[in-house]
């Protein structure tokens, strides 16, 4: 009987230092959170306390997003992961192209783009603010196929440099992974 309850209180013992939540800690702080997109590419929040959440019910392209545990100057920093399925292929400059010309309609000036290489991708990166209503954003923006994927990093102006640093970790994961169907037709 005595070795049966020491057996018992062992487990339980151990069980109490266990991760309460498969992913996460002991400290009850996630470690990872890993978006794996139906689209074939995978983002993590792995490095920062951002949290994963359900995108707005009112765009079909949102496919997750991350944001801060903070509000600062009444705003939450947010990273939003979009996706466009594209009827054919095209190269990314011209992508890009497209979208520059769409963002002052929406009161944004682009400050910049620039092309960048992360992990073998190749990407761009477009910075963009609104004065008016005091917002700054980031994209990044890779393409593969007939698929883009585009992170937008968002802030109020005054805390967008911290905000853009944790981004930047979520940011550094992103990995296009073989989507089933095309393992399917390589088979084939």
């Amino acid at each position: 009987m005595k070795i049966l309850t020491l057996i018992i209180t062992l487990f339980f013992v151990n069980n109490a230092f266990a991760a309460p939540i498969p992913g996460a800690g002991s400290k009850n702080k996630p470690t990872l959170g890993v978006y794996q997109s139906p689209q074939g590419f995978q983002i993590a929040s792995a490095g920062t306390d951002w949290i994963q959440t359900k995108p707005p019910k009112n765009t079909r392209y949102i496919a997750t997003m991350f944001r801060s545990p903070n509000v600062k100057n009444k705003m939450r920093a947010t990273l939003t992961v979009r996706v466009d399925k594209l009827a054919k292929a095209m190269p990314i400059d011209q992508y890009v192209k497209r979208w520059t010309k769409e963002y002052p309609k929406f009161g944004f000036d682009v400050k910049g783009s620039k092309k960048f290489t992360m992990n073998g991708e190749k990407g761009v990166v477009v910075d963009l603010i609104n004065p008016a209503k005091k917002r700054q954003l980031r994209q990044v923006i890779f393409m593969k196929d007939n698929r883009a994927v585009l992170m937008t990093c968002r802030d109020h102006i005054s805390t967008f440099k911290s905000s853009l640093a944790e981004c930047n970790k979520m940011i550094k994961t992103f990995a296009w992974k073989e989507l089933n169907s095309t393992k399917t037709s390589k088979k084939n």
